[in-house]
């Protein structure tokens, strides 16, 4: 092999592992991202279940005050 050949293959496979790792990055982003959404709507509705348990305790909490007093 002459050594333009052997640069042009080092040059060809070190673009290879370059393409690889750009598509790995990308993947990884797009995880990162779809892991974002999942983990806001999570957070949402664990303030959506707080909420309705606040309600709750509070229409819990008025029916004893009407059984006791009766008013």
């Amino acid at each position: 092999m002459t050594f333009k050949t052997k640069i042009f293959l080092w040059f060809l496979a070190a673009t290879a592992i370059l393409i690889f790792d750009v598509m790995f990055v990308y993947k990884s982003f797009i995880r990162l991202a779809d892991t974002k959404k999942a983990l806001i709507e999570t957070n949402t509705t664990i303030d959506r279940l707080s909420d309705v348990i606040s309600s709750l305790k509070d229409v819990q909490s008025s029916q004893r005050g009407y059984i006791i007093t009766g008013t």
